[in-house]
């Protein structure tokens, strides 16, 4: 499975565990998450670092975990 692919469906788990916030509210968080994602990419890459995207992926926790801080 392609890097893009699994942030995508985490991001697709991830709304579905926020379904009890309205959309607007759901939305945000997910950009918010999202953008986190890509930072810690860019971050890792720019130190010389591997990107292990399922590794980083499992430190943000579960996408219900996730869901729940919200």
């Amino acid at each position: 499975m392609s890097d893009r692919k699994l942030i995508q469906d985490y991001l697709v788990n991830l709304q579905r565990f926020l379904s009890r916030l309205n959309n607007l509210e759901a939305d945000d968080v997910i950009r918010e998450i999202e953008s986190h994602i890509y930072d810690s990419i860019e971050l890792a890459e720019a130190n010389g670092e591997q990107v292990d995207i399922s590794a980083m992926l499992e430190r943000f926790g579960s996408p219900r975990q996730l869901a729940e801080q919200y």
